[in-house]
């Protein structure tokens, strides 16, 4: 078992976080996560609301049915993460999610900056986000479920139709 230890600012408090494999359904709320190693954890329905992810390390990580409202995951590496059925309303989000998997989450009102979803599956995805021009989609998924802005074209923007 591994164990790694992150030390947290809750205002003025410290919190220890140690065996991330209690992770899931756990209440981060608010916590100070810049550049935690959370690679391959297990954080499904996790409640992440303005939890402070910049240049945190979660390629592979399950996010499941995490809420991430108002997150920063700036600079965060989520490359092949699972973020089936999670929100990120208003996240700041800016960095690789390369092979994610974001089925049926909420991305409503999230900035963008840059993001990359090349190859991502974005398959019933609320995709109602700010700075969306400036995102890489080349090879992303999507489906008739999927909610784009208005004059927003997938195709132009490298996305291809899954077949039923």
């Amino acid at each position: 078992m591994i164990f790694i230890i992150y030390y947290c600012s809750i205002s003025s408090a410290s919190l220890e976080i140690s065996d991330c494999k209690n992770l899931q359904g756990a209440n981060l709320d608010g916590l100070d996560l810049q550049r935690a190693l959370l690679s391959g954890e297990n954080l499904e329905s996790a409640s992440l609301i303005k939890t402070n992810l910049r240049s945190a390390e979660l390629e592979r990580a399950n996010l499941s049915n995490c809420n991430m409202t108002k997150a920063n995951l700036m600079n965060a590496w989520m490359d092949d993460a699972i973020l089936k059925n999670a929100l990120l309303c208003d996240a700041l989000i800016g960095d690789q999610l390369i092979r994610a998997n974001l089925e049926n989450a909420d991305l409503t009102g999230s900035r963008l900056y840059g993001a990359d979803f090349t190859y991502a599956n974005l398959k019933g995805i609320k995709l109602l986000c700010k700075e969306i021009e400036k995102t890489k989609f080349n090879g992303a998924i999507y489906n008739g479920d999927t909610i784009f802005p208005d004059n927003f074209i997938p195709e132009q923007h490298g996305m291809k139709k899954a077949s039923k």
